[in-house]
């Protein structure tokens, strides 16, 4: 005896299908900013010693933590990449998303070696800080930019910045106003610029929050100084940041940026 052919009823998506199917479309839309947006890339040294013009240059400021329990340290390493797009004439929009660990990263030799080169702070064996307070930590951080920005050679420029911290790492939310100047000479550009700013802070990682480190209790002024040199894809440029995180104490930071091929400054 036959049996009667049922009709295919359509698969309908299930509950768990919908966030698939939703992370694929924010997936392609990010792939689909990325092939127009600008991905170069930065790295950046910051040092408290960078801050003293005055030598025997000083690198005991920015996180320097003596206190009841030794001298304690703290490692926070953040690797993030980072994308910009253009919005206009004045406008740039920018994010980024990547890994931040804290804790013992090898951070306290590192240091040891820098000051026995420099002669810019104790050694381990004269004092340098050692002990981490707790086991590592492993976050994400993901933080975007608004920059707006009017002029050429002569620009006012504001910005505000957030970062998120998850499970570990520094959160975040700035606003900043200030001027640059720009000089071109053939392909070489020449730039100087000044900013203020205010910034509210919150760590993941209450280490961070040691005497002399990030201050999360309420907003926090600051005072931004610096120049920069570019040529062709490549640009150097230094910055003096007083009150640092909100610690009272500067640091200088030094940046080498190098552009996506195809893009010059």
């Amino acid at each position: 005896m036959t049996q009667p052919i049922r009709p295919i009823r359509p698969i309908r998506p299930t509950s768990s299908a919908v966030p698939v199917r939703l992370a694929a479309r924010c997936a392609l839309a990010i792939c689909v900013l990325a092939g127009v947006a600008r991905a170069d890339l930065r790295v950046t040294f910051r040092n408290d010693a960078l801050s003293d013009l005055d030598p025997p240059l000083d690198d005991s400021g920015f996180t320097n933590a003596t206190e009841v329990g030794g001298p304690r340290r703290w490692d926070q390493v953040e690797l993030v990449a980072t994308v910009e797009r253009p919005w206009g004439p004045w406008l740039t929009v920018g994010a980024r998303l990547g890994p931040t660990v804290g804790g013992n990263w090898g951070g306290r030799w590192l240091q040891n070696a820098y000051h026995a080169v420099t002669h810019t702070g104790p050694t381990l064996d004269e004092g340098l800080q050692d002990t981490y307070p707790q086991g590592r930590t492993i976050g994400a951080v993901a933080g975007g930019q608004l920059r707006a920005q009017l002029g050429d050679r002569l620009r006012g420029f504001a910005r505000l910045d957030g970062q998120l911290a998850v499970a570990a790492g520094l959160s975040k939310l700035e606003a900043a106003i200030g001027g640059e100047a720009i000089h071109r000479r053939g392909e070489v550009e020449l730039g100087i610029h000044a900013e203020l700013a205010v910034a509210r802070y919150h760590a993941g990682d209450p280490p961070l929050e040691l005497p002399g480190g990030y201050a999360t209790a309420d907003f926090e002024p600051a005072f931004r100084i610096g120049a920069h040199v570019a040529w062709h894809r490549v640009r150097f440029d230094y910055e003096y940041r007083a009150n640092e995180g909100g610690s009272g104490e500067p640091v200088g930071l030094l940046g080498v940026t190098i552009k996506q091929a195809g893009e010059a400054f």
